[in-house]
């Protein structure tokens, strides 16, 4: 029996649609995680939190505390650093080789202010967590003896 152009359609835009859903819901899922689904009204308070962030700044601004222009400006510049791999860049061990990676996640303390806090975390794709106190000048791994399952030769 042969099936007619209708059905092989309705065939593919039902694989598409499947496709399409499971996409919605990987999408959904990165963003919910660890709950289960996004709060119903996760979208008005993410505007109100950004409201009460920028009329906070105006105020300090307003008061003197900061000069909102002045103090972006003093920020220092993320700049790249790679491709190329960092000369004695490894971080234990001897001889200290050359090192390259790319960085995945980059987090900064929630006190982060540029000046008096400048703590700022980066994640490794292939692993390692780093630490910065000083806004990336220098970085102490997080990570560089982590606890293996049922591996007891690296216990505290």
């Amino acid at each position: 029996m042969s099936r007619n152009r209708n059905e092989e359609e309705s065939e593919e835009s039902e694989k598409e649609g499947e496709a399409g859903l499971r996409r919605d819901d990987w999408l959904i899922f990165q963003r919910a995680y660890p709950a289960e689904s996004i709060p119903f009204d996760a979208g008005i308070r993410m505007v109100e939190q950004l409201d009460r962030e920028e009329r906070r700044m105006k105020e300090e601004a307003a008061s003197g505390n900061i000069n909102l222009t002045t103090a972006a400006e003093a920020l220092p510049v993320w700049a790249a650093l790679g491709p190329q791999p960092i000369i004695s860049g490894q971080t234990f061990g001897n001889p200290r080789n050359n090192v390259s990676g790319r960085v995945s996640a980059i987090a900064v303390d929630p006190r982060y202010d540029g000046a008096t806090n400048q703590t700022v975390y980066v994640g490794g794709a292939q692993g390692g967590v780093w630490k910065s106190t000083d806004n990336g000048t220098n970085w102490t791994p997080l990570t560089d003896a982590p606890v293996v399952a049922g591996d007891r030769s690296n216990s505290h």
